[in-house]
């Protein structure tokens, strides 16, 4: 859906709202991007999944820059250690949001004697490949198909549990894993 068109007051207050509740919530209980922003773009503006977290994505670089300077300031960053953390999760995102080679990286998995596979969805498709979830099943492998892995562990956050509790109602989270 191509949205960039429409400049409306409504959906600028709306965008204004979104940021001020990611913002919020992020301050609150350390989450606010993908568990704030994402739902809301595409229940209250109508975009698409991929749309929605791209679009989250480039406004989480304007709030964790800020956040960072601000806790550099303070000397609470630690560059190296962020360095070693961040760029492995690059290659991480990529892999794990890349719905067309769901089989294949199935397959792989159970080649390597991975025992825990994770495809993400909250709205939409997502990663989620019933053939791939069917395979790894047959393999002995545990499939979490659709939701984050952080949804269902014991020491969920409060963000994660309620994007849990909305996903679960709407079938884009399994009730049990």
């Amino acid at each position: 859906m191509h949205v960039a068109a429409d400049r409306s007051l409504n959906r600028s207050l709306k965008l204004i709202v979104i940021g001020t509740l990611a913002g919020l919530f992020s301050g609150l209980f350390g989450v606010g991007g993908g568990t704030v922003i994402v739902p809301l773009l595409i229940l209250w503006l109508g975009y698409d999944e991929r749309a929605a977290t791209g679009t989250s994505l480039a406004a989480i670089v304007f709030i964790a820059g800020f956040a960072a300077a601000a806790q550099g300031l303070y000397g609470n960053v630690h560059v190296r250690d962020a360095v070693l953390m961040g760029v492995p999760a690059i290659g991480g995102v990529v892999i794990g949001t890349r719905p067309g080679t769901a089989e294949t990286t199935m397959r792989e998995c159970a080649e390597l004697g991975v025992k825990h596979v994770w495809m993400h969805r909250a709205f939409g498709a997502g990663s989620v490949s019933a053939a791939a979830a069917e395979y790894g099943r047959q393999q002995g492998i545990t499939v979490i198909d659709g939701g984050c892995p952080l949804m269902f562990g014991p020491t969920a956050d409060a963000g994660h549990k309620a994007i849990r509790f909305v996903c679960t109602l709407t079938g884009a989270v399994p009730r049990k894993v």
